[in-house]
């Protein structure tokens, strides 16, 4: 099996009717790419011991810390700068106006034939 992204490998590991976490899983970058994308692959089952084990670790105030923290805390980052003001807009926009209908009057069908006549009659005066 090759790496995946996330979300594929998540639905392959699914349609194989297994719990991902259940799995021993490689993660990876792409070395391929321009820019940093984190592959994903199955290298095995996670087996009692390893369970065991990631159950312990999890309690453990050290996991617990970095479950709870975020980024600005593990920085420490005290205060964010403020975001600069969205400039307004000096001047309301002036509302649409309807543009004038192209539609012409209706045109008399006996009309368009008599006009028909006469550019048809003028063809055969070319004689």
């Amino acid at each position: 099996m090759d790496s995946m992204g996330f979300d594929q490998y998540a639905k392959y590991i699914a349609g194989n009717g297994k719990n991902i976490n259940m799995v021993v899983t490689r993660m990876s970058f792409d070395g391929d790419s321009d820019v940093p994308v984190l592959k994903f692959r199955a290298v095995g089952y996670v087996n009692r011991e390893q369970y065991e084990s990631a159950v312990e670790g999890g309690k453990s105030p050290e996991a617990q810390r970095m479950l709870s923290s975020t980024v600005a805390q593990i920085d420490n980052v005290k205060t964010f700068p403020k975001a600069a003001p969205v400039p307004v807009p000096a001047a309301q926009p002036e509302e649409p106006v309807k543009r004038p209908s192209k539609k012409t009057e209706p045109v008399d069908i006996a009309e368009k034939k008599r006009d028909l006549s006469a550019v048809l009659d003028a063809w055969g005066d070319d004689n």
